[in-house]
């Protein structure tokens, strides 16, 4: 797939791992790298494989093999990426090239980037743990008349 046909889920990059990938990542290497991606509203977006692509794309490479992720569009992890799409357009980030000025060292892009999904995931799962709860809750919910009340309270 041309490269410039990816949008992106990811505004960060970590240094250590653009360089580890920039050591490997050749024409040939490149053919046997597959892109994550998840067709979403037309458009894919990839959700493995950012730092990959980017150094393709610094190499010179524009078309990268890529592969449809299968993912429960009802998801925690399928709400977490459309959050970070979100993300990615507030901070005017749609082409992989957008990142070469957004590589963090390790400890900062840990904290910056990996911990924000990650406490961002947990309160999608705590939302639709209350949101289950509650529905749970209405389920079982017992409507009294005016009478009923009255009798129990003895009125």
């Amino acid at each position: 797939m041309n490269i410039n046909d990816l949008k992106l889920t990811q505004f960060y990059l970590n240094q250590r791992k653009v360089d580890e990938v920039s050591e490997w990542l050749d024409d040939v290497s490149v053919k046997n790298t597959i892109i994550s991606v998840i067709l979403y509203d037309d458009q894919f977006y990839i959700v493995d494989g950012h730092t990959r692509c980017f150094v393709a794309f610094q190499k010179g490479v524009i078309d990268i093999p890529v592969e449809i992720y299968d993912i429960d569009n009802t998801s925690v992890e399928m709400q977490l990426y459309l959050d970070c799409i979100k993300w990615c357009e507030q901070e005017d980030i749609y082409h992989i090239n957008d990142l070469s000025h957004r590589i963090l060292g390790e400890a900062e892009f840990e904290k910056l980037w990996i911990e924000r999904c990650q406490s961002h995931m947990e309160d999608i799962q705590d939302a639709r743990d209350a949101d289950i709860a509650y529905r749970e809750h209405l389920k079982h919910k017992v409507t009294y008349t005016h009478k009923e009340v009255m009798k129990h309270f003895n009125l």
